[in-house]
């Protein structure tokens, strides 16, 4: 029976590997490719080849001080691409990079300053993921913000990883060979394995191909403590930093097809209400100020090791936390690796895994490795595994290391993705998993009186007759135009959304007029007939015998504010009334203004709301508010209702809401004067979707 359960999990490795999912760095590599991206050269690191006095361990043998070009980083942060071809320069060769940018915050997430409640900065930092060129089985995640560059590569067949980060009171970079150090950091998991549980069943080992993991998202909310917030030089540096370790954690994470999103930080930079030596006064705060998010992360320097809340606690609402005492430097240098390691492994317990080294794996209750030098339960104490460790392992302290790109081994992995898919507390990652650089399949559709052409960073992909169609195979994030067969006239400007599979152009080719032109706004006292278009929020519609059919952005070329007045504070307003404001269009309605849109010749964008066109949105408005707050719901399908909830996730107000049968545009007026001035969220779930817009309160 032994060897029956040892083949089946040999099968069901072998079919994971066949069931990959567009997540892994390599894949979005490999399909920004095939849609054509650019991957431009980026060169802004010189080796430093002269005697430095930069102090770097005496352990250290192979390694390469670096030089930032810093006019260089500054016009990078001006425009960070969806893609690049980053060159660092190695002892021998420099590696080629081929890296996407991607998403790795929630829609609501902020990183706040504790205890003042000073909203810290977004802007200025981008992640990215990839390989190295020409190496499919390679894995790099690195982040770039303010004068810093971290992450880490890891090389199929080589040992360790390789880190690159800011030396420590220097310019300098520094790129070196985890392995070599290592093997000093101090590393325990103080998590209590109740192995009389018995070991995994085999439908907790397999790879499950119709596995609903990679659609659900862990949301992970981190406390940074005081200790690390001086150590880098406040609360914005420590939040950076945190983010940065939390790209790489959450690249490993990918790798095996599992999503990780950062729901927000707190960085304390006194007063903190719990202790950095307690997971349980950690939890206990956290159950009374409530968490946005999944998981909660306390991480210090303190702690000495970490210790996770138990296995599988996810929707264990008191025990869905874990600490982790990190290093951030050994003597002058990063310790990215160990940092992401640590935290990989106290999040992983939360998420369903138990060691490697306990006798729960292979489908016989025995070890996968024997790192530890002892095995959890009664079981035979296997050797080191040859390459590396994994994740859940204790290899750090051993000769061989832990190997990134072995992420978390096939067993755990299908053990943490099982319990993922069964969890039923989590909710979709930001629209059912979809990321920038996710595959897709999309429609193009010609409503114009000529023929258009279909441009992908300035390449023509194809064409469509007038009332014709051209379907792409694109991805997640990339731009398009529609142009005039005849003259090149650019007619539409597309960026592929999640969820949007159908993009129309609309006008009048010969007039020179845009798709709207002569079209009236829409009216809530007005009946439609089939057949009959309006133009609202930026996009022309049309009825339909089912409703309104959203035909697209407007193109027009007039001007929306052409003739109105700008604002007077001595003039009474009447409702219905229009003037102009900081370049902007409002409306006087019966509760104040409504911001339409940007003046000038296209008014596409205008007053945009948070959803794919065509489907489920929600629009908050205005936004800084005070007093009232208006919300608008299109398309939605059924009746649902809205949350309002404070930064701390915590649910302020309930609002009912129902589908008028007439149409499918809600509208509600909220009195929001009762809430003091900082951050709120707006969320609404419907259709098995969740929308979440973020408004400040004056």
């Amino acid at each position: 029976m032994k060897r029956i359960l040892t083949i089946a999990i040999a099968f069901f490795t072998v079919m994971s590997v066949a069931q990959t999912q567009p997540q892994k760095p390599s894949e979005l590599v490999a399909q920004q490719k095939t849609s054509g991206s650019s991957f431009e050269t980026t060169q802004i690191f010189t080796a430093i080849t002269k005697k430095s006095n930069v102090q770097i361990p005496k352990e250290l043998k192979d390694y390469v001080l670096l030089s930032l070009d810093q006019s260089k980083m500054k016009s990078l942060q001006g425009n960070f691409p969806n893609t690049m071809n980053l060159s660092i320069p190695g002892k021998k060769s420099a590696m080629s990079l081929d890296l996407v940018k991607v998403s790795i915050r929630t829609d609501d997430f902020s990183a706040v300053d504790m205890p003042s409640g000073k909203v810290l900065s977004r802007d200025n930092i981008a992640h990215y993921r990839g390989i190295v060129k020409g190496q499919s089985n390679s894995l790099v995640a690195l982040s770039f913000y303010e004068d810093k560059v971290s992450g880490f590569i890891s090389i199929d067949g080589q040992d360790g990883n390789m880190v690159v980060g800011p030396v420590n009171n220097s310019k300098n970079h520094i790129l070196y060979k985890d392995k070599e150090v290592s093997y000093l950091y101090d590393f325990s998991c103080q998590v209590e394995d109740d192995i009389e549980k018995g070991g995994y069943t085999i439908e907790e080992l397999a790879d499950n191909p119709q596995s609903k993991a990679a659609a659900k998202c862990v949301k992970i909310f981190f406390d940074i403590c005081t200790d690390i917030v001086n150590d880098k030089g406040g609360a914005q540096a420590a939040s950076n930093y945190i983010e940065a370790v939390f790209n790489q954690v959450a690249a490993l994470y990918a790798n095996d097809q599992i999503s990780l999103k950062l729901s927000g930080t707190k960085a304390w930079t006194s007063n903190q209400p719990f202790s950095n030596n307690s997971l349980d006064s950690y939890i206990s705060y956290k159950n009374q100020n409530g968490l946005n998010g999944d998981l909660a992360h306390m991480v210090n320097y303190s702690f000495g090791g970490g210790l996770a809340g138990g296995i599988g606690t996810l929707c264990n609402s008191s025990r869905k936390a874990a600490v982790s005492g990190i290093n951030g430097s050994y003597q002058n240098i990063p310790t990215y690796s160990f940092d992401v390691f640590l935290i990989s492994h106290e999040v992983g317990h939360n998420v369903g895994s138990r060691h490697t080294h306990a006798c729960v794996w292979n489908g016989n209750n025995t070890a996968i490795d024997g790192c530890a030098g002892r095995t959890e339960g009664n079981c035979a104490l296997p050797g080191n595994p040859a390459g590396g460790g994994t994740i859940m392992s204790y290899c750090p302290q051993t000769s061989v290391g832990v190997n990134f790109n072995k992420g978390f081994g096939p067993q755990p992995a299908n053990v943490i993705r099982n319990y993922i898919a069964g969890s039923s507390c989590l909710q979709s990652c930001d629209g059912g998993g979809c990321n920038t650089g996710d595959a897709i399949s999309v429609t193009f559709t010609n409503n114009t009186d000529c023929t258009l052409e279909y441009f992908q960073n300035n390449s023509l992909q194809g064409s469509a007759n007038a009332g014709g169609s051209y379907n792409a195979n694109t991805t997640v994030g990339s731009t398009w135009q529609a142009k005039k067969a005849s003259g090149g006239d650019t007619v539409d400007n597309f960026t592929i959304a999640c969820g949007q599979t159908t993009y129309n152009s609309s006008g009048n080719c010969s007039s020179g007029g845009g798709n709207c032109d002569g079209v009236a706004p829409w009216s809530p006292n007005v009946n439609y007939n089939v057949g009959d278009r309006v133009t609202y929020n930026g996009n022309l519609y049309e009825r339909t015998a089912t409703g309104w059919v959203n035909l697209g952005p407007c193109t027009t070329t007039t001007d929306p504010c052409a003739g109105v007045a700008p604002y007077s504070s001595g003039t009474v307003y009447n409702v219905g009334d229009r003037v102009t404001y900081n370049g902007y269009l409002y409306e006087r309605t019966a509760t104040g203004w409504r911001n339409l849109g940007a003046c000038g010749g296209s008014f596409s964008s205008a007053f945009k709301g948070d959803g794919p066109a065509g489907g489920l949105q929600l629009k908050a408005f205005p936004n800084p508010a005070k007093n009232l707050l208006n919300l608008e719901i299109s398309n939605a399908k059924s009746s649902s209702q809205i949350n309002i909830k404070d930064i701390n996730g915590r649910t302020l107000e309930i609002i009912d809401f129902k589908m008028p049968p007439e149409g499918n545009i809600v509208r509600k007026t909220v009195d929001i004067s009762k809430l003091s001035t900082g951050i709120y969220f707006v969320q609404i779930t419907t259709d098995s979707k969740t929308l979440t817009q973020k408004i400040f309160v004056k």
